[in-house]
């Protein structure tokens, strides 16, 4: 699946990338940006008004029957037609693929991520702060400041955090083992990094905003 954040509807849709097919709309928190899939195929969202962290499960087998009629209530494409229509989705608090969604503090979550023990690090914008969630309730259980604006973050292979410090402009190092902060700056003209990935070899990638068209490695 791939889940695309509807951020003028407080929605996510999950698609089908092998057919095109949208097979579920959920009802999360206010303007949804930010998205990542954990190593069971669930995915963490954040959002940019309300501070909320929402995380849906993937697959219905896996999600839980919170009222105990003996179903699953969810949003699903009853029609077949490849769109969730608004009869198809069920109101906030009453899907029961929505596992959680939880305000761990801050008033934008503008970066999210998924560890090797499968917890969310999520991104506070305004108090430049890295929380990590733990996966079953979204219990907040560590909490990192940062000297900038989180904008979206990836996390290597060696477990260390990386940071595209938009506010601030600023490419920021996180060991969360050890609290270890470091932040880089650019020389070679503006930074003012936006998107943020990995490459194979491990090496930390930022497109630019606004200033400078390119990308910085």
């Amino acid at each position: 699946f791939i889940w695309i954040a509807n951020s003028a509807e407080n929605t996510v849709s999950k698609i089908d990338t092998e057919t095109g097919k949208e097979q579920g709309r959920y009802n999360v928190c206010s303007n949804p940006s930010r998205t990542a899939v954990d190593l069971y195929g669930d995915v963490w969202v954040g959002c940019r008004n309300d501070g909320g962290i929402a995380k849906i499960q993937a697959y219905k087998a896996k999600c839980v029957d919170k009222d105990g009629d003996g179903e699953i209530e969810t949003s699903e494409d009853a029609n077949g037609n490849g769109v969730i229509e608004s009869g198809e989705m069920l109101g906030e608090g009453k899907d029961e693929c929505m596992k959680f969604v939880v305000h761990p503090g801050g008033g934008c979550q503008r970066a999210v991520g998924v560890d090797k023990d499968n917890h969310a690090w999520v991104g506070d914008w305004d108090g430049k702060k890295l929380r990590r969630l733990e996966p079953a309730g979204g219990e907040t259980v560590q909490t990192i400041s940062i000297p900038a604006n989180p904008y979206g973050l990836v996390i290597d292979q060696n477990g260390i955090i990386w940071v595209s410090g938009r506010g601030g402009n600023k490419l920021v190092r996180v060991d969360p083992s050890n609290e270890d902060v470091k932040a880089f700056e650019s020389n070679l003209g503006c930074y003012e990094p936006y998107g943020i990935t990995l490459d194979h070899k491990g090496r930390v990638w930022t497109a630019n905003c606004c200033c400078w068209a390119v990308a910085y490695r």
